[in-house]
């Protein structure tokens, strides 16, 4: 059986981490979990490669995920969801201009953090085959 997608947990709160785990485990995805942006950017650079989707909190002590979202290479190497209960109209806004795909507050229900998660890693799919597209054409 062909193993789920990848997705990089990025909270610094570890309820939320173990609750999101277990959900998107039950679910088929394989989840990795980075406490704080700079673990996450570690993670990003692994040989494994980006993950396939990244589930981002907009609030950590340190660098907070707006920022970590906002010196990501272009284009960004995974989809990116944003989930924040503290951030303002204004941040969430800020990261779907980064280049975010949705943003969802805490606590989210499953059945709209899981819509969101599938339709950025539907987007995903989407912009490598435009992409593949785009290269093939550019070929002689």
């Amino acid at each position: 059986m062909k193993p789920g997608p990848r997705i990089l947990l990025v909270d610094e709160d570890p309820g939320v981490l173990k609750g999101l785990r277990g959900l998107l485990s039950d679910e088929g995805f394989q989840p990795v979990e980075a406490r704080s942006a700079a673990e996450a950017s570690r993670l990003l650079g692994t040989p494994e490669g980006p993950p396939d989707l990244m589930l981002l909190d907009l609030r950590m002590p340190g660098e907070t995920g707006l920022e970590l979202l906002a010196r990501l290479p272009r284009p960004l190497p995974a989809p990116v969801v944003v989930l924040s209960g503290e951030a303002s109209p204004a941040e969430a806004v800020q990261a779907l201009k980064l280049g975010a795909t949705d943003f969802v507050e805490k606590p989210p229900s499953p059945e709209r953090l899981l819509t969101a998660l599938r339709n950025a890693l539907a987007l995903g799919a989407l912009q490598e085959e435009r992409q593949r597209l785009l290269e093939e054409l550019a070929r002689p």
